[in-house]
């Protein structure tokens, strides 16, 4: 069995992924079960992170975690090859993980979601920058801000006196 030696930034880092979706991964779906050292400190094996990268392309192309989680792998590689077109096992660039939506972006669907009066396309907004940013990011990176954004909005226009 192959020595798991990665620790969780990392991971994150290579595969692309936020920790607080690991974590959710991995307590909800049983998608992977790092081995903990006596500090209570994840570790990972290259196949778990291989695993790991395979479930992110899988679900960016459409399928639920909840289906997809406890697959064998090589399950995975053959559903991941067919929804790019492109063989899973290649290696992929390590200089950068694939970007995340900035909290902008989240900001910017939101305001666009209250203006059209479309809760349901507010609430998706939100739940994808929880996924994305984890529960602190969408705190202070989305909800404050989006927040601020609507106090703006809301206030009646200052006339000009002439």
């Amino acid at each position: 069995m192959e020595e798991p030696h990665q620790g969780f930034k990392v991971v994150a880092w290579r595969t692309g992924l936020s920790a607080h979706v690991i974590r959710i991964w991995e307590k909800r779906y049983g998608a992977v079960q790092p081995e903990c050292t006596t500090t209570n400190r994840r570790l990972y094996s290259d196949k778990q992170i291989e695993r790991l990268r395979l479930l992110r392309d899988i679900t960016q192309a459409g399928h639920s975690i909840g289906h997809v989680a406890k697959l064998p792998v090589e399950t995975l590689r053959q559903l991941a090859s067919e929804s790019d077109g492109a063989p899973c096992d290649a290696p992929r660039s390590r200089t950068r993980p694939p970007a995340v939506p900035a909290a902008e972006t989240f900001i910017e669907e939101c305001i666009a979601a209250v203006k059209s009066l479309n809760a349901p396309g507010l609430e998706e907004a939100l739940k994808r920058a929880a996924v994305e940013l984890g529960a602190q990011g969408l705190l202070q990176r989305v909800v404050a801000q989006f927040y601020s954004a609507l106090d703006d909005l809301c206030k009646p226009a200052k006339k000009v006196k002439r």
